[in-house]
């Protein structure tokens, strides 16, 4: 359950964008939205239960095939939002939640559409950085709007593979 706390009519309207778009997306390791709505003057997603961890918090217990499998299935459910041509624009580990199945195997699920854009259609303003900077596109960081389509993706999916490999950032820096 993903709630507003401050209930303004451009939150209303983002928490509305966003789980439309992740609603569109039918993918196994894209979270479901099973509902959108208010209650007692708060905007809720009623999501998919995902019972596990970010990949954030568990990466460090994955093994090397176990981080291989994960990226490759997160890629596949980025590509179906790029399908539909939607740019999420905010992938981390954070944004990626794990299933531990029964099995043994991990289940990742692709969540956290807030940031998202219709590809050649950005909708957002110009010139502000959104995202998180280690993670985001150097178009994106630069707040370049007009140059964003599925490549920042891309772009952010090998930064989170580099992270998962090697427990530290492709690029240090202030700037």
């Amino acid at each position: 359950l993903k709630v507003l706390k401050r209930m303004s009519p451009e939150n209303a309207n983002r928490l509305l964008e966003e789980a439309r778009a992740q609603a569109g997306v039918e993918h196994p390791n894209v979270c479901k939205i099973y509902e959108v709505g208010e209650n007692q003057g708060h905007a809720f997603i009623a999501m998919q239960l995902v019972t596990g961890h970010s990949l954030a918090r568990s990466m460090r217990e994955l093994s090397l095939l176990e981080k291989l499998s994960v990226m490759r299935d997160v890629a596949e459910g980025v590509h179906a939002a790029h399908r539909r041509g939607l740019v999420h624009l905010d992938l981390k580990p954070g944004n990626v939640l794990l299933e531990f199945l029964e099995n043994g195997e991990v289940h990742p699920y692709v969540t956290d559409f807030g940031l998202v854009a219709q590809e050649g259609m950005p909708g957002k303003v110009i010139g502000v950085v959104e995202g998180t900077p280690p993670f985001a596109s150097p178009e994106q960081v630069r707040g370049q709007r007009e140059k964003l389509d599925r490549r920042s993706d891309v772009y952010s999916l090998g930064v989170m593979l580099y992270v998962l490999l090697t427990a530290k950032f492709p690029f240090a820096g202030n700037s």
